[in-house]
């Protein structure tokens, strides 16, 4: 029968001891000091050191004791090798116990050597809805894109629940992909990242330490591993840095991309076509010449039947009546718009009548928007001429100044 570990050491300790007395009876005081720390030694080093003791004692009783207890010992006694077992049993317990952690759904160990531990990944090709429990009738809380994902909370009934970003729930098994399986995607997309493990960490235009340092990299930050061999990686600091780090001062892990939430998938897009809305604005606005006045679309359209209700058909007529308008916008004497001007007490008689809603009914010609137009961007026949009159009834003694254009006489007082 083998003896313990504990008893072998018993027992060395007992046939030591006896092994010192004998030597300290046979020898002189000078000796004695060195038989017990042999002694000493013997008990608590290897086998090659009970050997010594024994090739140098002329001592029976503990070459008898000796060989009692080698007899009992176990085959292998390199203390290095006994050890052994015991960690490796050690490790594989761990193992079992994470590999029992992993079947049951619960958290990871805190360091992890394979990247892809407790990691889900999202293996489709459009979105991929995250609810609030396993099942297609469940809340959706937001979406994960191809690549996107998270650490394993649970498993259950072919459902997968993560943490993504900010968000927890629950993703179908039929979409994703797990452990190695993740490495395919995450070379695909980019989803190695490095995370620097120093306070600051020089990156390298060459994977060597003679060359040129690009930039530092900040610590405790993650960057994205663009490829990687067994001593250095490339990692990319920005759309148009990258370089090369030591992977001594680096840990290289898979970090999927994040949930997006409803809410916020839904005000991106609300802010995508407010901005569109926005710049289609601003390039029609663009497209508009620069007229002299504001004036929107309805105030042309106004403008217009207007021009029409006062001039003939000739455009010079038009055109005149058109800057009159205009001049009077300006001069701010009826007010600050087309619309104040036109509708301006006792000025155009038609607009308070009704026989100016008439042509906007109709609607203005062609050529009376080409002349609102041409007047509203600066062209000018009259100058700053703020009234006129028909020219059968026109007094003409009594103007300081007039021109007559089609059918109309413009004056001053």
């Amino acid at each position: 029968m083998k003896r313990s570990r504990k008893a072998v050491r018993c027992a060395c300790v007992l046939a030591l001891t006896v092994s010192a007395m004998s030597l300290f009876a046979c020898s002189d005081a000078a000796q004695a000091p060195e038989a017990q720390t042999e002694a000493a030694q013997e008990e608590s080093t290897s086998e090659s050191n009970f050997s010594h003791v024994v090739s140098g004692s002329a001592d029976l009783s503990f070459q008898i004791a000796y060989s009692a207890l080698r007899q009992a010992a176990p085959e292998n006694t390199n203390p290095v090798s006994r050890s052994a077992p015991e960690s490796q049993d050690v490790d594989e317990q761990q193992t079992q116990s994470a590999a029992a952690s992993a079947e049951t759904d619960s958290a990871p160990a805190a360091v992890q050597d394979n990247p892809f531990d407790n990691l889900a990944v999202a293996n489709i090709t459009g979105a991929l809805n995250l609810r609030a429990e396993p099942s297609t009738e469940a809340e959706v809380l937001g979406t994960c894109y191809r690549g996107g994902g998270g650490q394993i909370l649970e498993r259950k009934d072919g459902w997968t629940k993560i943490r993504s970003g900010s968000l927890e729930g629950w993703l179908k098994d039929d979409y994703l992909v797990f452990g190695s399986d993740i490495q395919p995607i995450a070379r695909e997309l980019g989803l190695f990242t490095a995370k620097i493990s120093t306070q600051t960490l020089n990156v390298r235009e060459e994977p060597s330490t003679d060359s040129a340092i690009v930039a530092l990299a900040a610590g405790d930050d993650y960057y994205p591993v663009l490829s990687e061999d067994d001593e250095w990686a490339k990692i990319q600091l920005s759309a148009d840095t990258s370089g090369y780090v030591s992977l001594d001062y680096v840990s290289i892990r898979v970090k999927p991309g994040s949930a997006v939430s409803i809410a916020d998938e839904l005000a991106a897009l609300e802010k995508a076509e407010k901005e569109a809305e926005e710049q289609k604005a601003k390039e029609k606005a663009a497209q508009k010449p620069a007229y002299v006045i504001n004036a929107s679309d309805d105030d042309i359209y106004l403008m217009a039947a207007c021009i029409m209700m006062e001039a003939d058909g000739s455009y010079e007529g038009q055109l005149a009546v058109g800057n009159v308008i205009v001049n009077r916008v300006k001069s701010g004497q009826w007010g600050n718009s087309i619309p104040d001007v036109i509708y301006a007490a006792g000025q155009f008689p038609g607009a308070t009548s009704g026989l100016l809603d008439k042509y906007i009914s109709r609607g203005p010609s062609s050529g009376a928007l080409k002349a609102a137009k041409a007047a509203l961007s600066g062209t000018n026949q009259i100058g700053n001429y703020l009234y006129f009159t028909s020219e059968k009834s026109a007094s003409y003694g009594s103007y300081s100044d007039y021109v007559v254009v089609g059918g109309n006489c413009f004056y001053k007082k």
